[in-house]
């Protein structure tokens, strides 16, 4: 049996409440992910499309937290925080914030904190690492660790090894949840093709503001598939973008592009995976 010890530990009886929880987020995986995980840990979830579209849900509605993604279209996860910090200037109110990012940046984490968030957690996400943010940023409970995420580590494939999709390790990346492993499928299998068109026409035309947008984006959802090559890939372009440094962008996307289809092929054969439907 696991031990719950640990976990029971960081609970009281004021935090086993159900909050009401906004997620700033833009990406269609990790909204999903990151919805049904508070779900299951008892809170109600409302969805922001980006800071823009949160600031607008927070005037309307009360919220007890705020999950927010860093880099959002329209405003990004720093600036709503901001202005949510500016206002209550007035107000003499908090509410807390916990930055979601794929960034692996140094000084990230403090830029966050800078920007008046409360916690901080990286992409991918699991449940436990929520749990410990929202005891972090509501009741200061092992704050220092709440952000830190700690990522099994992934064994580097050789670049000119066939790329698979390891099934059973998303699955378990996503709490053993079969339906919301299916749902994360069809989303990407939707998704993933239409994010790289996009990725394609911004190599072509040379925009370096989409290249790093758009890799940043399938950067965030292959790290909940485990397939560290093809994520190392768009990793690659999101900096290439960042920098504005463009040259080999077309060599780089032929290789993540090649890894993209091979995903994309084991996904569509999941019926033969051992994987209920």
């Amino acid at each position: 049996t696991e031990d719950l010890s640990g976990l029971n530990a960081l609970r009281s009886p004021r935090e086993s409440r159900q909050l009401n929880i906004l997620l700033a987020e833009d990406n269609a995986v990790n909204q999903k992910i990151a919805t049904r995980m508070l779900e299951k840990l008892g809170h109600r979830v409302t969805v922001a499309g980006n800071g823009k579209e949160a600031l607008d849900t927070l005037a309307r509605l009360d919220f007890d937290a705020i999950f927010m993604d860093v880099q959002m279209p329209e405003m990004d996860g720093l600036t709503a925080t901001e202005k949510i910090r500016e206002g209550e200037r007035q107000s003499q109110l908090h509410m807390p914030i916990i930055a979601m990012t794929a960034h692996a940046m140094k000084g990230d984490r403090e830029r966050c904190l800078e920007a008046g968030m409360d916690g901080y957690i990286s992409k991918p996400i699991n449940s436990r690492e929520l749990e410990k943010a929202i005891a972090g940023a509501l009741y200061g409970q092992d704050a220092t660790q709440a952000g830190k995420s700690s990522k099994t580590h992934e064994p580097d494939v050789a670049p000119d090894s066939a790329i698979s999709w390891d099934i059973a390790q998303t699955l378990e990346r996503l709490g053993g949840d079969e339906k919301l492993l299916h749902e994360v499928v069809e989303i990407f299998l939707e998704e993933g093709p239409k994010q790289m068109a996009t990725l394609r026409h911004a190599i072509a035309e040379g925009n370096a503001v989409d290249i790093e947008r758009t890799a940043h984006s399938l950067k965030g959802e292959l790290g909940y598939l485990g397939v560290s090559e093809v994520s190392k890939k768009a990793h690659e372009l999101e900096e290439m973008g960042r920098k504005h440094n463009l040259q080999h962008t077309a060599e780089v996307f032929a290789a993540f592009e090649t890894g993209i289809s091979g995903v994309l092929t084991s996904m569509r054969g999941m019926d033969g995976m051992g994987v209920a439907q």
